[in-house]
């Protein structure tokens, strides 16, 4: 019996989260949460009947920046158990599927892909991106005040003028690979991941969209993991690459509704987001009961 692990990095909407968990309780899984420090809602009333529910430390996650905390989760759930899958996913996040078939569906892959999706080709704006320090990003104050971004966006670039290039310290990280932050990657990709921490993160840190480049980079340019990466054949489909459904032509990404259960369902996809019980709780009961019904 393949055990998973699920890691949820996650700050607000906990009846989501409570749905998410319902939806994965599963004595096959164990369920892993990194709460933000920032959000003042109560994790206390978070329950599972199967599943074991560990939390991280808690720290202060900022949008680009939050790859220590996705640390804090593989590095807990390694601890407690070899898993088979681990699967990122944030509180806005739902399976769309049940447990049964997602079980199915990664048992019967005789290759042990990695699903997550990698953008065609490697781009300048993502190199940009991770080739300066940004300050103030791990501030509270970075993404709600314009000016302080703009700062920040500012001092950063400023440094090529002055010949500062963090890309000549890891070359082997580049050129980066990036897509969706999203996704499943097995076991022992998970190890390879924890093994790189140390330079993963320094690579990283202060950085714009760290989160959408590193275990994309770290797979790419390694000669095996490279040889699974399940969507990367030229297609560039990121449902089918990621297992996960997420709608960017509506939104950054869409929050669907009711009018979206039957798209939801009768998709591939394994998993969706993003979810909000403040704008249609009435959704995320359906999807509940059509899946556990």
């Amino acid at each position: 019996m393949s055990r998973f692990a699920y890691l949820f990095l996650a700050h607000k909407d906990i009846p989501v989260l409570q749905t998410a968990i319902d939806l994965i309780d599963d004595p096959r899984n164990d369920i892993f949460i990194h709460w933000d420090l920032k959000s003042a809602e109560d994790t206390s009333t978070l329950t599972a009947k199967h599943s074991r529910i560990y939390f991280t430390k808690r720290t202060r996650c900022y949008w680009g920046d939050e790859i220590e905390a996705l640390y804090l989760l593989l590095e807990l759930a390694r601890s407690k158990d070899e898993y088979a899958y681990y699967h990122f996913l944030t509180a806005e996040e739902l399976p769309i599927k049940h447990q049964d078939y997602i079980h199915r569906f990664f048992e019967e892959d005789p290759n042990q892909s990695i699903y997550l999706h990698i953008n065609v080709g490697t781009f300048k704006d993502i190199q940009g991106r991770c080739k300066y320090y940004y300050p103030f990003i791990d501030h509270d104050c970075f993404k709600g005040n314009k000016l302080v971004k703009a700062l920040s966006l500012v001092l950063g670039k400023a440094q090529g003028i002055v010949g500062i290039d963090r890309r000549r310290k890891h070359p082997d990280f580049f050129p980066l690979y990036n897509g969706w932050g999203w996704g499943s990657i097995p076991g022992d990709f998970a190890d390879y991941v924890l093994s790189r921490k140390e330079d993963t993160i320094d690579v990283f840190r202060k950085t714009l969209a760290g989160d959408e480049a590193w275990l994309h980079s770290l797979a790419m340019h390694h000669p095996d993991f490279s040889q699974r990466m399940y969507g990367y054949n030229g297609l560039d489909d990121p449902v089918d690459a990621s297992k996960l459904f997420q709608d960017w032509n509506r939104g950054k990404p869409y929050t669907f509704t009711m009018e979206d259960l039957d798209l939801l369902l009768n998709s591939n996809a394994l998993f969706a987001r993003k979810f909000s019980s403040f704008k249609d709780a009435e959704l995320v009961e359906a999807i509940k009961r059509e899946i556990l019904g």
